[in-house]
């Protein structure tokens, strides 16, 4: 699911439009949310790594988010 995640995060980073980004936003949330739920309910034998691959995801998706809003902001600022 983190994969096709960041496929979809490498889509954005391209074609840097609002609609990639919320579908984005949308599907990170909902993997990390996956990944915390199974880990809560049957943790495995690698829960640390695993828990530590869904923060480090959503701390790339918070500062994602934070680029694309300072981006809009400054477009907008511009004229563009």
């Amino acid at each position: 699911m983190l994969l096709l995640a960041a496929a979809l995060c490498a889509i954005w980073f391209f074609m840097p439009e609002w609609q990639f980004l919320i579908l984005w936003l949308s599907y990170m949330v909902g993997a990390i949310a996956s990944i915390l739920v199974r880990e809560a309910i049957t943790p495995s034998i690698h829960t640390k790594q695993v828990r530590l691959t869904a923060v480090s995801s959503l701390l790339l998706l918070l500062s994602l988010t934070l680029v694309y809003v300072t981006r809009a902001a400054h477009v907008k600022a511009l004229g563009f």
